[in-house]
């Protein structure tokens, strides 16, 4: 009996023990979380803010080419951090003399010190570290080199202790004699999985022969989801039409590229514009992608908790 007892009483202080411990860890957890909202490190309700997304005027004189198609989108960052836009889509002729600024918005009560990289050849960034106060707004200025002609496609990110956000980036650069314009209407920017695509495509000059095109929709990271290929017969000097793409499976959610090639008499011009799949449509507020990279110190606490459970639980087998 007194055997039976006292493993009675081993197994109901296993059992206290036990308890203790979840308690001890939803504590730990909660007040750390407690601490991070109180110095605004993880954010509360979402902020607005006003879509300012400039082009400086090239110094050049416009070539018959040379417009510029700019598009403004604008999207909230966790951690009280605005970033606008939320995708960087930019069309301009070869050799002109593009700057973009990028806006910055502060809502937080705790200092950032951000660091800019990108794997985009053509953009160029001025001021690759920025200090942003509470409540500040700051601008950041990218360069975009227009020397050679082409799609040039990436990310620029953005990273500090508590921030990490990647802006997709599309660069169009025209030939001087051949371009390839590719715009997706503003309903078809975010799709559903398995809802068809549109775009309305441009073509300038033509040459009074058949014109190839090739279509191809990627990822960031330059996986293909979608090639396609077709040879059709224009007359005139521009061209322009709409192409529906249907996607046999429907696309992870993410964002993407639409990419189309066009060649005439041995020349070639390429056009793009980005979209993203979303789960929903509606407005939602954005949550960090690595939460090891936005909060090392949440990894630092669920080690130590774990290492004194350990020592707490050697400590009553001893006892």
């Amino acid at each position: 009996m007194t055997q039976r007892q006292n493993s009675n009483k081993r197994e109901q202080g296993d059992q206290r023990l036990f308890f203790f411990a979840i308690v001890f860890l939803s504590f730990a957890l909660l007040s750390f979380f407690a601490f991070l909202q109180h110095y605004n490190i993880i954010s509360g309700a979402g902020t607005s803010g006003t879509v300012n997304f400039t082009i400086l005027p090239s110094e050049r004189p416009p070539g018959e080419l040379g417009s510029r198609i700019i598009k403004d989108k604008s999207r909230i960052l966790s951690f009280d951090l605005e970033v606008i836009p939320k995708k960087i889509t930019i069309h301009a002729a070869q050799y002109d003399y593009t700057l973009v600024r990028l806006r910055l918005i502060h809502h937080g009560t705790s200092p950032f010190d951000l660091a800019f990289s990108t794997n985009v050849p053509a953009l160029k960034i001025l001021e690759e570290h920025v200090s942003l106060k509470p409540g500040e707004e700051k601008e950041v200025i990218l360069r975009v080199d227009t020397i050679k002609q082409g799609i040039f496609l990436g990310v620029l990110t953005i990273t500090d202790v508590f921030v990490f956000k990647q802006l997709p980036v599309l660069i169009q650069v025209d030939h001087v004699d051949f371009r390839v314009g590719v715009d997706i209407p503003e309903a078809v920017e975010t799709i559903l999985p398995g809802q068809d695509l549109y775009a309305d495509v441009i073509i300038e000059p033509l040459y009074g022969q058949n014109v190839t095109l090739a279509y191809r929709v990627q990822d960031t990271f330059e996986h293909v989801f979608l090639e396609e290929q077709e040879s059709l017969p224009f007359s005139g000097p521009i061209s322009s039409f709409r192409k529906t793409f249907a996607f046999s499976e429907p696309l992870p959610l993410g964002d993407y590229f639409l990419l189309i090639s066009a060649k005439q008499l041995g020349k070639q011009a390429m056009g793009g514009d980005s979209f993203g799949v979303d789960d929903s449509l509606e407005p939602k507020r954005e949550f960090p992608v690595r939460l090891y990279t936005q909060s090392p110190w949440l990894f630092f606490l669920i080690v130590l908790a774990i290492l004194l459970l350990h020592i707490l639980m050697a400590w009553h087998r001893k006892e």
